[in-house]
Protein backbone atom coordinates (compact mmCIF):
# COMPACT_ATOMS: atom_id res chain seq x y z
CA UNK A 1 0.00 0.00 0.00
CA UNK A 2 1.46 3.46 -1.07
CA UNK A 3 1.87 5.87 2.02
CA UNK A 4 2.31 9.40 2.30
CA UNK A 5 5.84 10.61 3.68
CA UNK A 6 6.94 14.00 4.64
CA UNK A 7 10.40 14.40 3.02
CA UNK A 8 11.28 12.93 -0.54
CA UNK A 9 14.22 11.19 1.53
CA UNK A 10 11.95 9.32 3.22
CA UNK A 11 10.59 7.85 0.09
CA UNK A 12 11.61 4.85 -1.26
CA UNK A 13 14.39 5.90 -3.95
CA UNK A 14 12.56 3.39 -7.00
CA UNK A 15 9.01 4.72 -6.26
CA UNK A 16 10.36 8.93 -6.01
CA UNK A 17 9.46 9.02 -9.39
CA UNK A 18 6.13 8.50 -8.68
CA UNK A 19 5.56 11.12 -6.11
CA UNK A 20 4.73 14.46 -5.82
CA UNK A 21 4.44 17.44 -3.14
CA UNK A 22 0.66 18.41 -2.40
CA UNK A 23 0.28 20.50 0.43
CA UNK A 24 3.77 20.11 2.32
CA UNK A 25 3.53 16.41 2.14
CA UNK A 26 4.51 13.97 -0.90
CA UNK A 27 2.21 11.64 -1.76
CA UNK A 28 1.78 8.86 -4.41
CA UNK A 29 0.69 9.98 -7.95
CA UNK A 30 -2.27 8.44 -9.48
CA UNK A 31 -3.53 8.43 -13.26
CA UNK A 32 -6.99 10.91 -13.97
CA UNK A 33 -8.71 7.63 -14.71
CA UNK A 34 -7.66 6.35 -11.13
CA UNK A 35 -11.27 5.15 -9.26
CA UNK A 36 -9.72 7.23 -6.31
CA UNK A 37 -9.62 10.77 -8.23
CA UNK A 38 -12.79 9.44 -10.40
CA UNK A 39 -14.76 9.22 -7.15
CA UNK A 40 -13.48 12.39 -5.68
CA UNK A 41 -14.63 14.49 -8.67
CA UNK A 42 -17.60 13.02 -8.82
CA UNK A 43 -18.15 13.80 -4.65
CA UNK A 44 -17.15 17.07 -5.47
CA UNK A 45 -19.46 17.57 -8.44
CA UNK A 46 -22.33 16.49 -6.40
CA UNK A 47 -21.11 18.93 -3.60
CA UNK A 48 -21.71 21.97 -5.81
CA UNK A 49 -25.21 20.67 -7.39
CA UNK A 50 -26.16 20.32 -3.76
CA UNK A 51 -24.14 23.76 -2.96
CA UNK A 52 -26.11 25.36 -5.58
CA UNK A 53 -29.29 24.05 -5.29
CA UNK A 54 -29.35 25.00 -1.03
CA UNK A 55 -28.50 28.99 -2.42
CA UNK A 56 -31.26 28.46 -4.50
CA UNK A 57 -34.00 27.62 -2.01
CA UNK A 58 -32.29 30.01 0.78
CA UNK A 59 -32.99 32.65 -1.83
CA UNK A 60 -36.68 32.17 -2.04
CA UNK A 61 -37.06 31.58 1.51
CA UNK A 62 -35.59 34.68 1.93
CA UNK A 63 -38.10 36.63 -1.06
CA UNK A 64 -41.23 34.97 0.69
CA UNK A 65 -39.98 36.20 3.86
CA UNK A 66 -39.71 39.33 2.44
CA UNK A 67 -43.42 39.32 0.67
CA UNK A 68 -44.75 38.18 4.03
CA UNK A 69 -43.10 40.77 5.76
CA UNK A 70 -44.24 43.52 3.48
CA UNK A 71 -48.11 42.02 3.03
CA UNK A 72 -47.65 42.41 7.16
CA UNK A 73 -47.04 46.14 6.59
CA UNK A 74 -49.41 46.50 4.19
CA UNK A 75 -52.44 44.63 5.44
CA UNK A 76 -52.66 43.38 2.70
CA UNK A 77 -54.01 39.42 2.57
CA UNK A 78 -51.44 36.46 1.51
CA UNK A 79 -51.01 36.58 -2.77
CA UNK A 80 -51.49 40.38 -3.00
CA UNK A 81 -49.47 43.11 -4.41
CA UNK A 82 -49.10 46.39 -3.59
CA UNK A 83 -48.96 47.87 -7.13
CA UNK A 84 -48.40 51.74 -8.19
CA UNK A 85 -51.30 54.10 -9.40
CA UNK A 86 -50.01 53.49 -12.93
CA UNK A 87 -50.26 49.92 -13.20
CA UNK A 88 -53.30 49.40 -11.37
CA UNK A 89 -54.79 51.94 -14.69
CA UNK A 90 -53.15 49.89 -16.87
CA UNK A 91 -54.83 46.65 -15.39
CA UNK A 92 -58.00 48.62 -15.46
CA UNK A 93 -57.42 49.59 -19.37
CA UNK A 94 -56.79 46.21 -20.25
CA UNK A 95 -59.65 44.31 -18.45
CA UNK A 96 -62.23 44.91 -20.92
CA UNK A 97 -60.23 43.28 -23.37
CA UNK A 98 -60.80 39.96 -22.27
CA UNK A 99 -58.82 37.75 -19.43
CA UNK A 100 -54.94 37.12 -19.53
CA UNK A 101 -54.95 34.35 -21.72
CA UNK A 102 -57.11 35.81 -24.27
CA UNK A 103 -55.07 39.07 -24.30
CA UNK A 104 -51.70 36.49 -25.01
CA UNK A 105 -53.67 34.97 -27.49
CA UNK A 106 -55.14 38.22 -29.54
CA UNK A 107 -51.18 39.26 -29.82
CA UNK A 108 -50.05 36.16 -31.05
CA UNK A 109 -52.67 36.54 -33.77
CA UNK A 110 -52.12 39.74 -34.40
CA UNK A 111 -48.38 39.41 -34.99
CA UNK A 112 -49.28 36.36 -37.09
CA UNK A 113 -51.15 38.40 -38.93
CA UNK A 114 -48.68 41.48 -39.40
CA UNK A 115 -45.79 38.62 -40.43
CA UNK A 116 -48.32 37.23 -43.19
CA UNK A 117 -49.01 41.27 -44.48
CA UNK A 118 -45.42 42.15 -44.47
CA UNK A 119 -44.86 38.67 -46.27
CA UNK A 120 -47.48 39.61 -49.08
CA UNK A 121 -46.20 43.34 -49.42
CA UNK A 122 -42.67 42.27 -49.84
CA UNK A 123 -43.89 39.17 -52.55
CA UNK A 124 -46.02 42.56 -54.42
CA UNK A 125 -42.80 44.57 -54.08
CA UNK A 126 -40.77 42.01 -55.81
CA UNK A 127 -43.39 41.49 -58.33
CA UNK A 128 -43.08 45.44 -59.30
CA UNK A 129 -39.53 44.50 -59.61
CA UNK A 130 -39.86 41.66 -62.08
CA UNK A 131 -42.29 43.67 -64.24
CA UNK A 132 -40.31 46.21 -64.59
CA UNK A 133 -37.14 44.19 -65.60
CA UNK A 134 -39.25 42.27 -67.88
CA UNK A 135 -39.36 38.68 -65.95
CA UNK A 136 -42.13 36.59 -65.01
CA UNK A 137 -43.67 38.08 -61.85
CA UNK A 138 -44.77 35.43 -60.35
CA UNK A 139 -41.87 33.28 -60.81
CA UNK A 140 -39.32 35.96 -59.95
CA UNK A 141 -40.78 36.28 -55.84
CA UNK A 142 -40.15 32.58 -55.71
CA UNK A 143 -36.13 33.15 -56.50
CA UNK A 144 -33.68 32.32 -53.58
CA UNK A 145 -31.19 35.04 -52.16
CA UNK A 146 -32.78 37.71 -53.27
CA UNK A 147 -30.93 41.08 -51.90
CA UNK A 148 -33.54 44.43 -51.53
CA UNK A 149 -34.80 46.24 -54.21
CA UNK A 150 -35.47 49.41 -54.64
CA UNK A 151 -37.42 51.62 -56.98
CA UNK A 152 -36.42 55.10 -58.00
CA UNK A 153 -37.88 57.55 -60.40
CA UNK A 154 -34.54 58.78 -62.55
CA UNK A 155 -35.53 61.44 -65.28
CA UNK A 156 -39.28 59.81 -65.10
CA UNK A 157 -37.88 56.46 -65.19
CA UNK A 158 -38.69 53.90 -63.02
CA UNK A 159 -35.13 52.25 -62.24
CA UNK A 160 -34.26 49.19 -60.33
CA UNK A 161 -31.31 49.40 -57.64
CA UNK A 162 -30.12 46.16 -55.78
CA UNK A 163 -28.73 46.42 -52.12
CA UNK A 164 -26.37 43.76 -51.83
CA UNK A 165 -24.91 43.96 -47.73
CA UNK A 166 -21.57 42.48 -47.65
CA UNK A 167 -19.15 42.37 -44.25
CA UNK A 168 -19.79 44.45 -41.65
CA UNK A 169 -23.54 45.19 -43.40
CA UNK A 170 -22.05 47.98 -45.77
CA UNK A 171 -24.16 48.15 -48.40
CA UNK A 172 -23.40 48.09 -52.51
CA UNK A 173 -25.86 49.53 -55.19
CA UNK A 174 -25.82 48.40 -58.18
CA UNK A 175 -28.62 48.15 -61.00
CA UNK A 176 -30.69 45.22 -60.61
CA UNK A 177 -30.33 43.43 -63.58
CA UNK A 178 -26.84 43.65 -63.61
CA UNK A 179 -26.89 41.89 -60.21
CA UNK A 180 -29.31 39.52 -61.63
CA UNK A 181 -27.30 38.38 -64.42
CA UNK A 182 -23.85 38.02 -62.66
CA UNK A 183 -25.71 36.43 -59.31
CA UNK A 184 -24.01 32.53 -59.75
CA UNK A 185 -27.34 31.03 -58.57
CA UNK A 186 -30.12 33.33 -60.37
CA UNK A 187 -28.39 33.64 -63.66
CA UNK A 188 -28.90 30.23 -65.07
CA UNK A 189 -32.55 30.80 -64.32
CA UNK A 190 -33.20 33.69 -66.62
CA UNK A 191 -33.87 32.46 -69.92
CA UNK A 192 -36.61 30.89 -68.41
CA UNK A 193 -37.45 33.86 -66.57
CA UNK A 194 -37.35 35.75 -69.63
CA UNK A 195 -39.73 32.93 -71.92
CA UNK A 196 -41.76 33.48 -69.06
CA UNK A 197 -42.32 36.91 -69.58
CA UNK A 198 -43.00 36.82 -73.22
CA UNK A 199 -46.34 35.79 -73.11
CA UNK A 200 -45.22 32.49 -75.34
CA UNK A 201 -47.40 29.32 -74.39
CA UNK A 202 -46.97 25.95 -75.38
CA UNK A 203 -50.23 23.97 -76.55
CA UNK A 204 -51.67 22.69 -73.60
CA UNK A 205 -51.76 26.36 -71.68
CA UNK A 206 -54.02 27.75 -74.02
CA UNK A 207 -57.26 28.78 -72.97
CA UNK A 208 -60.30 27.03 -73.35
CA UNK A 209 -62.49 29.77 -75.26
CA UNK A 210 -65.75 27.79 -73.32
CA UNK A 211 -67.28 26.37 -76.76
CA UNK A 212 -67.25 23.03 -77.77
CA UNK A 213 -66.88 22.09 -81.12
CA UNK A 214 -70.80 21.15 -80.90
CA UNK A 215 -71.62 24.31 -80.26
CA UNK A 216 -69.50 26.12 -82.75
CA UNK A 217 -72.37 27.41 -85.59
CA UNK A 218 -69.65 26.70 -89.08
CA UNK A 219 -69.47 22.99 -87.45
CA UNK A 220 -72.98 22.93 -86.67
CA UNK A 221 -73.92 23.93 -90.27
CA UNK A 222 -71.41 21.42 -92.60
CA UNK A 223 -73.02 19.00 -89.95
CA UNK A 224 -76.05 19.27 -90.98
CA UNK A 225 -75.17 19.45 -94.30
CA UNK A 226 -73.30 16.13 -94.40
CA UNK A 227 -76.83 14.74 -93.14
CA UNK A 228 -78.57 16.17 -96.47
CA UNK A 229 -76.29 14.56 -98.27
CA UNK A 230 -76.78 11.62 -97.40
CA UNK A 231 -80.59 11.94 -97.87
CA UNK A 232 -79.86 14.27 -101.06
CA UNK A 233 -76.66 13.87 -103.53
CA UNK A 234 -76.99 16.86 -104.58
CA UNK A 235 -73.51 18.00 -104.93
CA UNK A 236 -74.10 21.78 -103.95
CA UNK A 237 -75.93 20.51 -100.05
CA UNK A 238 -72.76 18.36 -99.65
CA UNK A 239 -70.66 22.04 -99.95
CA UNK A 240 -68.51 22.58 -96.30
CA UNK A 241 -69.09 26.01 -94.51
CA UNK A 242 -65.59 27.98 -94.44
CA UNK A 243 -64.67 30.27 -91.50
CA UNK A 244 -65.04 33.95 -93.05
CA UNK A 245 -66.07 33.20 -96.63
CA UNK A 246 -68.63 35.51 -98.34
CA UNK A 247 -71.79 34.27 -98.72
CA UNK A 248 -71.10 33.52 -102.46
CA UNK A 249 -69.31 30.62 -100.83
CA UNK A 250 -71.93 29.26 -98.81
CA UNK A 251 -74.92 29.23 -101.31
Amino acid sequence: MLRTFEKLEDVPEALREHYKLIQGKFVPELSDDHPVLVTNKNLLNEKTAAETKANGLESQVSTLKADLESAKASNLPRGHRAVTVADAESIDKLKPHGTVQEIETKLAAYKALKEESETRKTADHLKKVAKLLEYSEDAFALLPGLPEFEIRTVEGKDTVIAKIKGENNVITEKPAAEFIESAPNIAPLLPALKVASTGIRVPEQQRDLGKGAADDPITKRNQEREEARKTNPNPLMARPVIAGAGAAATK
